[in-house]
């Protein structure tokens, strides 16, 4: 097994163009705002999901046939050479009788410049991953000219960060091009959490008249939901300590959570000095376990005379800088806000709270953030999911004032007390969302799910939030965990919460845990821990 390792130890200075890029206000107040907007939405449903956009049947019938867990959707270029490109070449489909599947392979002519040429996955096939987890990347090689028999030829993977710097390259060891198939393969394990993986195969040594074929491309993955699969707990989780925090934190690492949702408040004044609880012992033990962490930063606004609640931005500067300082070594993905788009902004228009928010919390704090850490992870907060063209204002107003600052877009999809299926509205605006990241060429940015849940007790603040049975409950965790394992842009998932708040025992904000009050556990803990050992 080949395992990433750093680029700079793997790539000659003659092969360094192969690393170059290819062409606060009450929890519950908040909450219920969201969920409010989920109710809503229930009534207006769309079409279900059915194919990828733009994925030809032939294309869709050779995946199936190459494995249900390739991640490749072009395997075996039997229609076209859609989602392929190539790097000083030239890329076609063509005809070969000895094709290992299908009748069509993918041909790939050397253009003339420099001396290598390659077939590179376009968009890269691992928009993002999770630490530790590992891939497979295998095709099927043979020479398409003379000229290139006898020519070596590698597959590799490579890692790079969200702004595009290399992590990592694992390449195989070269084989020689004959005028035969040969399947060549490479493995390896993701580095960093959020970094993107792609795939290719170069050939070396290419003079004019060089070409080579390439069939059967398949990428796989041992990952299980589990790398997506996080807990949010709230404010609550501030106040564990000693033994409860270490149950509490045994809990979730045994139920398989890979993420827990960590929270840092402060108060936007002259020295907003952050709020530090008990992050400590959250992020220490957390870490001990192998889990990884996002820290959500909240700065409580001052009102002024307005009612307005705009915060300054250079004290968010300061807050944020102090929380990565605090936090170094330990988390490196920060979520900035919980749900702005529900934040009392004295009145403000939705397209005025989407541009205050990115003027005064998401630029200045992603700025700090990472000039403090380079390597950081920025999250846009959860905006407004409800009605469609809500959803699509928010984002390209934020995309209007903080384009470039974010490396994902934080949601908080609540559906309750209706089934988190496909076809709700909710989840197919979050499909909108991530058309708008695709055209803004944002394609391989995550939208992560940092709160979600449905309550089995409790009166709610609202008519109609009813809530669910704890078999309900149950079904409605398997339905959610099949929804968004199909989302292509889905990142990791966070469900709200671990256990219910024995301090809130009448309202539905006491009753979202998987645990009860007093530890036992409900059937959707069994449903958590099934659905998350499914393949990703």
């Amino acid at each position: 097994m080949t395992s990433a390792i750093p680029m700079q130890s793997r790539v000659s200075p003659v092969r360094e163009a192969w690393t170059t890029p290819a062409p606060s206000a009450p929890r519950g107040r908040r909450r219920a705002s969201a969920r409010s907007v989920a109710a809503a939405a229930a009534v207006a449903l769309g079409a279900g999901c059915g194919e990828p956009a733009g994925q030809d049947p032939a294309q869709a019938a050779m995946a199936n046939a190459l494995g249900a867990d390739n991640l490749i959707r072009n395997p075996s270029f039997e229609a076209n050479a859609a989602e392929w490109a190539s790097w000083q070449g030239h890329l076609a489909t063509v005809e070969r009788p000895d094709a290992p599947e299908g009748a069509r392979v993918g041909r790939v002519t050397f253009g003339g410049a420099g001396d290598a040429y390659s077939i590179d996955d376009d968009p890269d096939i691992v928009p993002w991953g999770t630490a530790g987890t590992t891939y497979r990347a295998c095709a099927s090689v043979a020479a398409a000219s003379s000229s290139a028999i006898g020519k070596p030829i590698h597959i590799i993977l490579r890692e790079r960060t969200p702004a595009g710097e290399w992590v990592a390259v694992a390449s195989a060891p070269s084989v020689a091009l004959t005028s035969s198939f040969q399947r060549i393969c490479v493995d390896a394990s993701v580095a960093r959490s959020f970094d993107v993986l792609d795939a290719y195969v170069l050939q070396e040594d290419a003079a004019p008249g060089d070409a080579f074929d390439v069939d059967a491309f398949v990428v796989t993955t041992s990952a299980t939901l589990r790398a997506r699969a996080g807990f949010a707990n709230g404010f609550m989780q501030r106040y564990w300590t000693g033994d409860t925090l270490e149950a509490r934190l045994d809990t979730m690492a045994g139920s398989g959570a890979h993420w827990l949702r960590v929270e840092v408040h402060g108060y936007d004044t002259t020295d907003p000095a952050p709020n530090w609880g008990e992050l400590d012992g959250l992020l220490d033990g957390w870490g001990a376990r192998g889990g990884e962490a996002v820290v959500l930063i909240i700065l409580h606004r001052d009102r002024d005379e307005q009612g307005r609640q705009d915060l300054d931005p250079d004290h968010y500067r300061a807050f944020a800088t102090a929380v990565v300082e605090k936090v170094a070594g330990r988390a490196r993905v920060y979520e900035i806000e919980n749900e702005p788009a529900f934040d009392d902004y004295g009145g403000a228009s939705l397209a005025e709270k989407a541009r205050l928010y990115a003027e005064n919390a998401l630029v200045p704090g992603s700025l700090a953030i990472k000039a403090a850490d380079p390597a950081a992870v920025v999250l846009a907060g959860s905006g407004s999911l409800y009605p469609l063209e809500d959803a699509e204002l928010w984002m390209e107003t934020v995309y209007t004032y903080a384009a470039g600052t974010f490396d994902g877009v934080a949601a908080h999809p609540y559906t309750w007390p209706w089934t988190p299926s496909p076809d709700h509205a909710i989840f197919q605006n979050l499909d909108a969302v991530a058309a708008i990241l695709a055209a803004h060429g944002d394609a391989h940015k995550p939208i992560v799910i940092t709160e979600w849940g449905a309550p089995t007790g409790g009166t709610a603040p609202n008519p109609g939030f009813v809530p669910v049975s704890e078999e309900e409950h149950a079904r409605q965790m398997r339905v959610f965990w099949d929804t968004w394992a199909q989302k292509p842009y889905g990142g990791p998932a966070f469900v709200y919460s671990l256990i219910d708040d024995p301090d809130q025992p009448e309202s539905t904000e006491g009753h979202f845990g998987l645990l009860r009050a007093d530890g036992s556990e409900k059937p959707s803990m069994a449903a958590w821990t099934s659905r998350i050992g499914q393949a990703r």
